[in-house]
């Protein structure tokens, strides 16, 4: 069952919704209102049942009026040391900035452009903003005077106006003790009661993905197998060195290498042996040539916490390790990721379990955590694999390791670090493990003395960036999960790629975890704008996360979620835009346009746009989407598109499950994510491509790559131009379209 959600409506244009995590959002004003602890050092976080909780009531409704109360309530047992205790909210500067707002009669402007961080802070009785036409959108009377501080969060580079009603600043929050107020809500229009928006259904608008499936036609439009950076088996050309500030290989050094793939996480790292060929046969076809394993050090471990290798899943392991070599793939991973281990086995005298965060830290700082983390790293790098007949130590398709998964660099000092990485390589130097070694993967900026150790220790930088990550409503992970839905194009600065502080000076650097995760109504651009970008910026290696944390995901279609693009359509097939760009090299040029949240990319193999909707055009791609969608055309041969005799094309929308849920009309409150099939929102695309006047075929494909049918085309001036429809097929949603020059 959906969780229940109040919902309140403005006469069907505008709409109120109290959700069940306590938030408050008005909806087509745009306005968002939730519960914030913010802790010394202005570190903010939700009321989310951790240190506190929210509880929104409505208490009566009047006149088209909302009467609210609002509560902060404290859980935890201790005081708990608060800078500001707030209730907040905020609203885009579109629409917005050039409006005014008014408090207690006194009207003042909202700036057009930049001006100052700090609005207005004051005690009010009444808040209210108007839009850049002068339309009341909402209005806030508080039944006694409260502290509001208004920003405009443009200063802090987002692209959004903040107030907010302080309960409290700088105290020691208690159990027993409740923090609100009490206000009324009212616009323009008078508000009423709304029903919850329904569970997804198939309908016009919402096409079943039929044939869903994850295996790829070999020779198919959707072989991308020819697309990858390969050169025969992994390792034939000897070990990845890093020169020059790239990848190479040992016995060509004079050639950059990237790596483009896939994290493969937890259960699925211990694949059964009969499944591993046909799982790595069809990574290969999807263009990757390159794999993370992630969670592998849990996965691989007996349940005896002490870091001893669980030997059927090892042999599980060889295997996909293995058909991995024999198709040329590399991988990589984390010594130290989520494995748990016990006290008494690190020599301490106390029972349980090591916190998984906390080993981290104890990694590094802790002789004995450190030397229980030793021994099962040299248990793993001399396990041979009788496959191979080598031991990890000397198996040249592991080219990289990371020591610690998303090690946070404010918990341990510089000094640390640096004994720590000088000290595992010297460690795997003893081992005969030429791997190149990393550390510090969390994405967080560095100190001057921290950055100075990565770029003297650590022989490429790894790092991590998620665009709209979603979060757990609350603790109890019973409230839904927020997300933010809006376009991520549209950001004021857009956080598309992590930081240019993130990289190190001559050296390689790689994403070893980058999404746009489900249930993001955007990620349909995730693949063309990051592999663009990447490609752009000189990036070495890319690594979606992820494949699939389970074995289920590895051989069939497993249900929709955040991460695992197993599961994921639009995802899935968003990667062929990111071979296509980043592994073969055909992300030449990108143009972000914020205004209206395109991306546009024009190269001679491969042009592509994301955008909301409207005309666009893109090299020799242009034409009009109907509604937010990505649109590209690669050719498959090799050829310039002008000159190609077979491409193909990719328009995709969005795709949600049989029963998805939201609390909210804004899509940013998941409270059921529903079950199989996937629904493939209906998007229509007119084409017109620029590729000459000779005779063309244009082919719908099924997500295998398969042919469908045929799809009507016209030639006119050079200009070959059709109908890309989701809903083109009968009873099928389709996404792809091979076309040929006869």
């Amino acid at each position: 069952m959906a969780v229940p959600v109040l919902l309140l409506a403005v006469a069907a244009v505008e709409s109120l919704c109290i959700a069940p995590s306590s938030d408050i959002a008005l909806c087509d004003a745009g306005l968002e209102l939730s519960a914030s602890v913010i802790r010394p050092g202005w570190v903010m976080t939700v009321a989310d049942g951790r240190v506190a909780r929210a509880k929104a009531s409505l208490l009566n409704m009047e006149n088209g009026v909302a009467d609210v109360d609002f509560r902060i309530l404290p859980v935890t047992q201790e005081p708990v040391e608060v800078q500001q205790l707030v209730l907040r909210g905020v609203f885009k500067c579109e629409g917005y900035a050039g409006g005014r707002y008014e408090v207690d009669g006194t009207r003042a402007s909202l700036p057009r452009t930049l001006e100052k961080g700090h609005l207005f802070r004051g005690e009010v009785s009444r808040f209210a903003v108007r839009d850049i036409s002068g339309r009341l959108r909402f209005c806030l009377d508080f039944s006694k005077p409260v502290t509001l501080l208004l920003q405009d969060e443009r200063h802090w580079r987002r692209d959004e106006f903040e107030f907010r009603v302080v309960f409290g600043e700088q105290f020691k929050m208690r159990q027993g003790t409740e923090y609100g107020c009490r206000f009324k809500v009212s616009s323009a229009l008078p508000i009423a009661l709304a029903p919850t928006p329904p569970p997804m259904q198939a309908d016009a608008n919402w096409i079943p993905l039929a044939d869903d499936t994850l295996s790829v036609r070999p020779d198919s439009a959707l072989d991308f197998s020819g697309f990858r950076p390969t050169f025969g088996k992994a390792g034939e050309l000897g070990r990845v060195i890093a020169t020059n500030g790239h990848f190479a290989f040992e016995r060509d050094a004079s050639k950059p290498v990237r790596f483009f793939g896939v994290n493969v996480c937890s259960e699925a790292a211990a694949l059964s042996e009969d499944r591993s060929e046909a799982f790595v046969c069809m990574l290969a076809r999807r263009g990757y040539n390159a794999v993370r394993f992630h969670h592998q050090d849990a996965a691989l471990t007996t349940r005896a916490w002490d870091g001893t290798l669980d030997p059927v899943r090892m042999r599980r392991f060889d295997a996909l390790v293995k058909a991995l070599v024999d198709h040329g793939i590399w991988f990589t991973l984390d010594f130290q990721v989520t494995r748990r281990m016990s006290w008494r086995a690190c020599g301490i005298d106390r029972p349980g379990l090591i916190d998984k965060y906390d080993a981290k830290r104890l990694i590094v700082i802790d002789e004995r955590v450190f030397g229980n983390y030793v021994s099962f790293v040299k248990g793993f790098l001399t396990h041979v694999n009788p496959l191979t007949g080598r031991d990890y130590a000397h198996e040249p398709a592991l080219f990289g390791v990371s020591l610690v998964n998303e090690l946070d660099p404010g918990k341990i000092t510089a000094e640390q670090e640096r004994r720590f990485v000088l000290r595992m390589k010297s460690l795997l130097k003893d081992l005969g493990c030429s791997a190149l070694v990393t550390d510090l993967n969390l994405g967080r900026k560095f100190g001057d003395d921290m950055q100075k150790v990565r770029q003297e220790c650590l022989d490429y930088a790894d790092t991590h960036v998620y665009v709209r990550h979603p979060k757990f409503a609350t603790a109890d992970k019973r409230g839904g999960l927020r997300q933010d839905a809006s376009n991520p194009l549209m950001d004021r600065i857009p956080r598309l790629m992590p930081d240019a502080g993130q990289r190190l000076d001559g050296k390689p650097s790689v994403i070893t975890e980058w999404n746009w995760p489900a249930p993001s109504p955007w990620r349909a651009a995730s693949g063309l704008v990051t592999g663009s970008a990447a490609a752009h910026d000189g990036w070495d290696g890319l690594w979606r996360f992820a494949w699939s944390h389970s074995g289920e995901g590895a051989s069939g279609v497993k249900p929709l979620g955040c991460f695992d693009i197993a599961g994921d359509p639009v995802n899935r097939l968003a990667d062929y835009a990111t071979a296509a760009l980043f592994a073969r090299g055909d992300g030449d040029t990108s143009r972000i346009d914020r205004t209206n949240g395109a991306w546009r990319v024009v190269s001679s193999r491969t042009c592509a746009v994301a955008t909301t909707k409207g005309t666009f055009a893109a090299g020799v791609l242009s034409g009009s989407l109907d509604s937010p969608g990505a649109v590209w055309i690669s050719s498959l041969d090799g050829l310039a598109l002008r000159e190609s005799k077979r491409m193909v094309l990719f328009h995709l929308t969005d795709a949600r499950m049989t029963g998805q849920a939201y609390a909210d009309v804004f899509g940013s409150l998941l409270t059921e994510w529903g079950q199989r099939p996937v629904l493939v929102r209906r998007g229509v695309a007119s084409l017109s491509l620029a590729l000459g006047n000779s005779a063309w075929t244009v082919t719908a494909l099924g997500i295998d790559g398969s042919r469908v049918q045929g799809v009507p085309c016209s030639v006119q001036n050079g200009r070959l131009s059709f109908v890309a429809d989701t809903a083109g097929v009968p009873g099928r949603a389709t996404m792809a379209y091979e076309i040929g020059r006869k």
